[in-house]
């Protein structure tokens, strides 16, 4: 995984929705939501922006199909944050799949159960992610933003598979929720890459 120089997000009143969303409301919902970056709302991932990028090497094939892993936690107040959904925003080139996406929680210990960055294979071999998995839709986070992790920790699971010599996958991700009943939508810049021809590797 490598980081960039923390970028400019800008807030955009309509959601830009890529090929493909996953969400349990119309896209009407998404146009109406608040939309705010990492931490500026109650649902966050590093707590603050960040600009993240995974990008994998298929290794000429021979691995077609991960699962990425991106923390989820409250930036501010207890109040859970009820998923809704997820979406890209937005992808680049057209040799990779969506293949799903889960919620996982579990007790953090940094030497015998942590989080991933990413694994083969998706879902996740249980060698790796033991965990329970979730579905999105109606899974509260309750876990706090602490830096470093420790005690419960949320984890959002999401699968992208190798579909031609293209690559690509999502730069950025839209993750839909709502606190006391108001829709908002966390946007964070956190690329999912599959390398290719659209996404080399560096």
């Amino acid at each position: 995984m490598r980081r960039r120089p923390r970028r400019q997000v800008w807030l955009i009143g309509g959601a830009i929705l890529g090929v493909v969303v996953l969400a349990s409301v119309a896209v009407g919902f998404w146009s109406r939501s608040d939309r705010h970056i990492d931490g500026g709302g109650a649902l966050g991932s590093e707590g603050a922006p960040v600009h993240l990028t995974q990008d994998l090497n298929p290794l000429g094939g021979t691995i077609t199909t991960w699962t990425f892993g991106i923390r989820l936690c409250l930036a501010t107040g207890s109040t859970p944050a009820i998923l809704e959904g997820i979406s890209p925003d937005p992808t680049i080139g057209d040799g990779f799949r969506f293949l799903g996406a889960s919620v996982r929680e579990f007790d953090y210990d940094p030497l015998a159960h942590t989080f991933i960055y990413s694994v083969e294979g998706y879902p996740p071999p249980t060698a790796t992610v033991p965990d329970p998995l979730h579905d999105i839709d109606g899974f509260p986070v309750t876990t706090p933003c602490t830096r470093p992790p420790s005690g419960r920790y949320t984890e959002l699971l999401v699968g992208l598979g190798l579909a031609g010599p293209d690559g690509g996958g999502w730069q950025g991700v839209d993750i839909a929720y709502t606190v006391d009943g108001r829709h908002q939508v966390l946007v964070l810049e956190h690329d999912l890459e599959i390398c290719g021809t659209a996404t080399p590797c560096t």
